[in-house]
């Protein structure tokens, strides 16, 4: 039951993320100079990864949390069926102040989930663009990350619960998102 309330706390910072909407085309843009030719897409996925057969609740460990303080798994990393591809956990005593984790890769593009959470912002990790956004209310807050990490799918970390703070539950989404996607093989 506790798993059930952290989860839907997360659920819904992340109601976006269960709509699937046509993206948007990726742009494509060249640039001439008298030298050279340089053409550059968007979203940049520097690294290309193979996913095939990557589990999400193998991309995340308890280690992840505890050197941050969290506590251990309260129950460890599960599919979550809400969302096909997604993985969900609770971090800490078995409290209603959990921090719930939920990582998947999703078969969407990253364009559209910057379009369906538009208050956030970009950044680049590891060649991977990644788009930040946290939401809810002051007492039950979560921040999510989605990363281009293959032309049609997303990585997505999520960090979220009651009476957390917002800077450092940013501070480890960025940390989580960037060990998981080290842990996905790269492309042959």
């Amino acid at each position: 039951m506790k798993r059930h309330l952290g989860v839907a706390a997360l659920l819904v910072a992340l109601a976006s993320c269960a709509a699937q909407p046509a993206a948007p085309p990726s742009t494509t843009a060249t640039t001439s100079t008298p030298t050279s030719t340089v053409t550059t897409t968007s979203p940049r996925i520097d690294i290309p990864r193979n996913l095939a057969g990557v589990d999400p609740c193998k991309l995340f460990s308890e280690t992840d949390f505890t050197r941050n303080k969290y506590g251990p798994f309260s129950l460890p990393p599960a599919p979550y069926e809400k969302i096909p591809g997604s993985c969900a956990a609770t971090v800490s005593t078995g409290g209603p102040d959990d921090l719930v984790v939920l990582v998947g890769v999703l078969p969407r593009t990253y364009d559209a989930e910057k379009a369906n959470n538009p208050n956030g912002h970009q950044g680049l990790i590891g060649g991977h663009h990644v788009w930040f956004s946290c939401g809810g209310t002051a007492d039950n807050r979560s921040c999510a990350a989605w990363a281009s990490i293959a032309p049609d799918h997303t990585l997505m970390v999520s960090l979220g619960g009651k009476n957390m703070n917002e800077s450092r539950l940013l501070l480890n989404t960025q940390e989580l998102i960037t060990n998981v996607i080290d842990r996905i093989p790269r492309a042959s």
